[in-house]
């Protein structure tokens, strides 16, 4: 896995993955459980400046963690990669 990934908790999961999916510095964004899962486009947006990005705009219940990725986000990635290159 190339980027960055991040596990995310908010109070409100809906309105917190369409608040990532905007952000032009998340590559991708996708719930995972309870949690949503977000690949960054560079190591300058981290943990931190999530939560200031999301607490800012009132996302509350905010928990951001640093991932690995498995085998269900390799997938993820592997699909979106593969309909994004296809001619």
């Amino acid at each position: 896995f190339k980027v960055p990934l991040f596990e995310i908790r908010a109070n409100d999961r809906l309105e917190t993955l369409g608040v990532l999916r905007s952000m032009p510095e998340i590559k991708r964004a996708y719930l995972f459980g309870q949690y949503i899962h977000i690949a960054t486009d560079s190591d300058t947006h981290g943990s931190e400046w999530l939560k200031a990005q999301l607490s800012a705009i009132g996302i509350t219940g905010l928990k951001i963690s640093p991932v690995l990725a498995d085998f269900e986000d390799c997938f993820i990635d592997a699909v979106e990669n593969y309909s994004t290159h296809r001619t």
